[in-house]
């Protein structure tokens, strides 16, 4: 399907920019790209050409079956779009030790976890998805991640303004027209109009609107589209400082990389073209709220008692254990505390810290998310190492074969060193407690 000439025309439109150098790029294949988790270790991609403002992403020649790979499922690796990949070198300029952070709008989970990836370790998020389906899919994908202290929720950036104060950094890749998706999905071709964008432009507006009384005096808007127009770029961020007092920061980043700027002069702000850089449209700008000499925080909920159980061995020991119904699950002080407020508004919370396992009678069964977490202890489970093959069988929920030396009980499955899930080892055969959902079909 070919370019609408609507938009074709306001590409022309675009002061500064070569359209006919932009227009060629749009119809070239589309970068193939992939982010390593720091927190694991995957050798897969080595050699491949690394992404100049991410350290930790690569480019890849063409794009293989990534749900055959094990490191995958593992949360070794996400497979994301290199212009997006920015926010990893967003957050790390701005995060310091301590840090509450809130994705607004997270699903599926690439800018989640680049964020994550570059937060100090005791520093707590929130991701948080307002359609419910997507924020099963962040769920999972978050799971598989790994990083402790993380709350998934799904609620109205309305809803989760009203927790005033509470968070130092926002990160807002709101909805957009989807002008830069244009060279990868047809859709997005189909659906845009000019009147899309005026309509996005509304919303976007709209949603900073709801969600800035809950970023803290002083803290930090990370605002992105995955759009090229001005309306919803750099007319909305010159809106948001001249109504609230945002000032605008620039991006650390260098010239070299060839990342386009604002092209309104008075904002900071990168462009991802096509023409520019390898990877898909992105407008990212970085604000800040005034600091006014108040902090203006709503005051804490009560965290929950943390429990006693033979669970807590599972868990490194910075992490307290707490129960929520049948589910036990660790998380920090901290996290426990933010997650007492949000339970104080009207938020579907759909998880908190790592889920280690739930209590049936008087047994406690481990949970999928225990060996993916960094919030398990080594050691509190036997390993077992297993080929490709087996690997791949066991994400398919599979019965495994384990050596007669494999001790009964729960045991852990590993791929090179990775922790895929976990078994019941009954000695002649296992029980694969690997999630029905995340089962891989293929």
């Amino acid at each position: 399907m070919n370019l609408p000439e609507g938009f074709i025309t306001s590409i022309k439109e675009l002061p500064g920019v070569d359209s006919d150098s932009f227009l060629r790029a749009m119809e070239e294949a589309p970068a193939v790209g992939v982010r390593l988790n720091p927190a694991k270790t995957c050798t897969r991609f080595d050699g491949e050409k690394e992404v100049a403002w991410c350290r930790s992403g690569r480019y890849l020649a063409e794009r293989p079956q990534f749900t055959l790979m094990p490191e995958l499922h593992a949360g070794a690796f996400y497979v994301q779009d290199p212009s997006s990949m920015i926010h990893q070198r967003i957050i790390a300029q701005i995060a310091t030790r301590g840090t509450t952070l809130l994705d607004l709008c997270a699903a599926p989970g690439g800018k989640t976890t680049a964020c994550l990836s570059s937060l100090p370790e005791d520093c707590v998020a929130v991701a948080n998805e307002v359609v419910p389906a997507r924020a099963r899919i962040l769920q999972e994908n978050l799971r598989k991640w790994g990083r402790p202290d993380v709350i998934v929720t799904s609620a109205a950036a309305s809803e989760l303004g009203r927790l005033q104060g509470k968070f130092d950094i926002i990160v807002a890749d709101v909805p957009c027209s989807g002008e830069g998706m244009m060279r990868k999905d047809e859709e997005a071709r189909r659906q845009w109009n000019p009147g899309l964008t005026q309509q996005c432009a509304t919303l976007q507006r709209e949603i900073i609107a709801d969600i800035l009384p809950a970023l803290a005096p002083g803290g930090w808007l990370v605002y992105s589209t995955c759009t090229f127009n001005i309306k919803e770029n750099e007319e909305n961020v010159r809106y948001f400082i001249e109504e609230y007092g945002l000032e605008s920061v620039a991006i650390d980043v260098d010239a070299s990389w060839g990342i386009g700027q604002s092209l309104d002069p008075h904002i900071h702000a990168l462009r991802f073209m096509p023409h520019l850089t390898r990877g898909e449209g992105l407008f990212v700008t970085l604000l800040r709220k005034p600091y006014d000499g108040a902090v203006a925080r709503s005051a804490h909920g009560k965290p929950a008692r943390p429990e006693k159980t033979a669970a807590a061995e599972w868990v490194k020991p910075q992490y307290n254990v707490y129960r929520f119904g049948t589910k036990l699950r660790a998380m920090s002080t901290a996290c426990a505390s933010l997650l007492s407020d949000i339970e104080g508004i009207k938020s579907a919370i759909l998880d908190a810290g790592t889920e280690i396992g739930e209590v049936k009678g008087r047994d406690i069964v481990p949970s999928a998310a225990l060996p993916l977490s960094g919030t398990y202890r080594p050691g509190a489970f036997p390993e077992r190492e297993v080929t490709e093959a087996e690997a791949l069988s066991f994400l398919r929920r599979e019965p495994l074969v384990l050596p007669n030396e494999t001790p009964k009980g729960y045991v852990i499955i590993t791929y090179k060193g990775l922790r895929l899930g976990i078994v019941k080892n009954l000695g002649n055969r296992t029980n694969n407690l690997y999630p029905k959902e995340w089962r891989v079909r293929i």
